[in-house]
């Protein structure tokens, strides 16, 4: 695996170039580099003044590779160039889709303790899924995207009705285990019950 320098943006930043490479193994989803790494430099995991900074996001007290993320604010700084030639090209559309579903998918809800659980933790990494789920700018599948959304906006009415918003998973997982397609018969279900009642009332 290949990662660039550049040791200006990292005074400028004040980031140390150990906690870059390990912030951009996070980036790029890789454990396997990411542990090596950290193996070969024998220091302590510690990421404080990333996360004091909001270059990290951490989902719990217990620093791991799976519950900490790179922020917005990382990938803006580090690979806006990148971000920006994909607007041109794959995320034109992709970026707009993606953006309607982040605005719709909670960003907290109760943890059922008394406190907040936090969804939103990996945005990069959900863009990466969502692209996957429905293609890029040459394919995108613009009816799957507006079958998720209504998908997901049924099972938050659900939810808030049934006072279980509790249940709801971090937006990766919800992409990688595919959990608007449970709702999939009940929305369909409901779209031809307004429907008929439109034929009914002569609509």
């Amino acid at each position: 695996m290949k990662i660039e320098v550049d040791l200006k943006k990292l005074t400028e930043y004040k980031i140390t170039i150990d906690e870059y490479l390990l912030m951009e193994c996070l980036y790029l989803k890789n454990k396997e580099v990411f542990w090596q790494y950290l193996e070969a430099i024998e220091i302590p995991l510690q990421f404080k003044d990333c996360i004091t900074n909001g270059y990290l996001l951490q989902d719990g007290d217990v620093t791991t590779f799976d519950n900490i993320s790179v922020t917005e604010k990382y990938i803006n700084i580090f690979h806006n160039e990148e971000e920006e030639s994909l607007s041109i090209g794959d995320r034109v559309d992709l970026a707009t889709l993606f953006k309607e579903f982040l605005s719709i998918y909670p960003v907290k809800v109760p943890d059922g303790v008394g406190g907040d659980r936090y969804l939103h933790l990996d945005k990069a990494g959900a863009l990466q899924l969502y692209k996957k789920i429905i293609g890029s700018n040459s394919n995108l599948n613009i009816d799957l995207h507006n079958l998720i959304i209504k998908c997901l906006q049924f099972e938050i009415n659900k939810r808030k009705k049934g006072m279980s918003m509790t249940y709801f998973q971090k937006i990766t997982k919800y992409l990688k285990e595919r959990n608007w397609e449970p709702y999939v018969s009940e929305v369909e279900r409901m779209e031809e019950n307004i429907v008929e009642k439109d034929k009914v009332e002569g609509i």
